[in-house]
């Protein structure tokens, strides 16, 4: 009852208080992360931050036309403009009622995925930002957006379309919502001509956003490359580009590439005379235990390729060790600690999301769409586009998952705390 009791008085606080309590607990719980991952070595636990740090150092050093490195060009501009003059800044929003609101965000502060990457160079807060930007703005472009002042219109267009443009020059997935989010905007909007005069404003918007880093690529490599060089090989395809080796992909998605264990090779691993792949990649003892009691790497069909995916993209524990990718990726089970982090932060929300869902279909419509959309669509885009999935490429729909559980979770908790007073007199 303590609790609950203290959560009323919160509740009724004025709005700016709940921001300031929510922003200096975040803000006292993630620098204390940081100040203990940064007592270590924290860039062995996530192996992306090395590379993204030079990354940032070779455009301090040398601008933005800077010259190659490694992968560097197979990197879109965003994290290193946004590490360029900080680290890390974090914001909470939300679309939900104000006591959803208020629950998420408690919820989110003490949220272990989330902490876990606040000492990293890596996207994947920033890419939770920028989800919840742009599903903020879609709903206030969807809110009889016309009917509005003309001078506000244009601030919206150019706000929306500034923050779409630099999510994709932030991560290259959030291009593919290109085509989801002027739907969205045609479909939600009525009449439908409002729909398409808005979604048209929109895209050309946001493509003139693109331009500048578009003209730098073309000037820096004399062809046409959409975002980073990962596109390059389907563009050399669309803009007639001579054929070029394009190894450094292939060899992470190739079945043949990096991760391939030939059958003849199999008993020199298990006897333990061959620890890395041709392609150079370890073969940890784990695998060689693996390996040795009869679980051997096989190539993947397309299904088992497709769930392996989709597994690995909404996983909540991880207590067995098993393959992925092309079937020759060994992915080792989960420590203890791992396991009950991740499933008492989010795992144990998966339930109530589902059932928030059910519940956004009957009282918000427009918003579950919009939502469930962005959801499936994204998971759909690593299931079926990216042969490198992982957990964490799953943190930027997190906050949404949280938002949509508390929706359902809201109501449940006051109608519990109603029974119990009820119940005491």
């Amino acid at each position: 009852m303590k609790i609950v009791n203290l959560f009323k008085k919160f509740y009724h606080l004025p709005l700016f208080s709940h921001l300031v309590i929510i922003f200096l607990i975040s803000l006292i719980i993630r620098s204390s992360v940081s100040i203990v991952a940064y007592q270590s070595n924290i860039m062995k636990d996530f192996a992306d931050d090395l590379f993204y740090l030079n990354y940032v150092n070779v455009i301090i050093e040398q601008g933005i036309n800077f010259k190659s490195f490694a992968m560097s060009e197979y990197l879109v501009p965003g994290i290193g403009i946004v590490n360029y003059p900080f680290i890390y800044i974090f914001g909470n929003n939300w679309l939900m009622e104000k006591k959803t609101a208020l629950l998420a965000s408690i919820w989110s502060i003490f949220y272990v995925l989330h902490l876990k990457h606040v000492p990293t160079m890596g996207k994947e807060l920033w890419m939770s930002l920028f989800m919840l930007l742009n599903i903020y703005l879609l709903l206030v472009i969807m809110d009889n957006f016309k009917s509005k002042p003309l001078k506000y219109q244009i601030s919206i267009y150019l706000i929306s379309s500034f923050i779409f443009a630099f999510s994709i020059l932030f991560d290259e997935r959030y291009f593919m919502f290109l085509m989801l989010f002027p739907l969205l905007i045609l479909f939600l909007n009525k009449p439908i001509i409002n729909g398409l005069k808005i979604a048209s404003i929109y895209v050309l918007l946001t493509i003139i956003f693109l331009l500048p880093w578009h003209i730098r690529s073309y000037i820096r490599h004399d062809k046409i490359i959409i975002l980073s060089k990962r596109t390059e090989k389907l563009t050399d395809k669309i803009f007639g580009y001579k054929n070029q080796n394009y190894e450094a992909m292939d060899d992470i998605c190739s079945l043949y590439g990096r991760y391939y264990i030939h059958d003849y090779q199999i008993d020199s691993v298990i006897n333990g005379y061959k620890k890395f792949t041709d392609g150079g990649y370890e073969i940890t003892e784990d695998m060689r235990l693996e390996m040795k009691n009869g679980f051997l790497p096989h190539p993947f069909n397309w299904y088992e390729s497709l769930w392996s995916r989709f597994k690995e993209f909404w996983r909540t524990t991880d207590f067995c060790n098993e393959y992925q990718k092309t079937g020759y990726y060994f992915n080792g089970k989960w420590s203890l600690k791992h396991n009950l982090s991740t499933f008492l932060s989010y795992g144990i929300l998966l339930p109530f999301f589902i059932l928030g869902l059910f519940e956004l279909i009957k009282k918000k419509k427009k918003l579950f769409v919009i939502l469930f959309s962005i959801i499936a669509f994204y998971c759909l885009i690593h299931v079926m586009y990216i042969c490198f999935v992982t957990w964490r490429y799953r943190i930027p729909i997190d906050s949404i998952i949280i938002i949509i559980a508390f929706y359902y979770i809201s109501p449940l908790l006051e109608n519990l705390s109603i029974k119990k007073i009820s119940n005491s007199h």
